[in-house]
């Protein structure tokens, strides 16, 4: 019997993103590898823009937004995608590791922070 349940999609938006092709993004790699084998589609785009393109054309269930050094760069992408995916977690890929970062990133609305 095969389960013909549609895959989670996932979106990664940012820094990653190249890593992540290259084989770099341990993070996402580690996470993804670590979870029960699972039925999953992932979208990778570089920037909020690029992603606001494809939304029209793609529904998404969880989102990452990464970002190697937090910053108001980061904060603003952030707030762009709460407001136009208000529905959707938004999980932040903090690379700086600072509890600031984390705050600023809760305060303004993200699901959660892994650093």
């Amino acid at each position: 019997m095969q389960n013909h349940t549609r895959p989670t999609r996932i979106v990664l938006v940012g820094d990653e993103v190249n890593d992540l092709v290259e084989g770099k993004s341990a993070a996402i790699a580690n996470m993804l590898k670590a979870t029960p084998p699972f039925h999953y589609a992932l979208c990778l785009v570089q920037n909020v823009s690029q992603l606001l393109l494809l939304s029209a054309d793609q529904e998404f269930d969880v989102m990452f937004l990464t970002a190697k050094r937090w910053g108001s760069d980061a904060l603003a992408s952030l707030e762009k995608l709460l407001e136009a995916f208000s529905t959707i977690p938004i999980i932040v890929l903090a690379g700086d590791g600072t509890g600031a970062a984390r705050h600023q990133a809760l305060c303004a609305g993200a699901y959660t922070v892994l650093e």
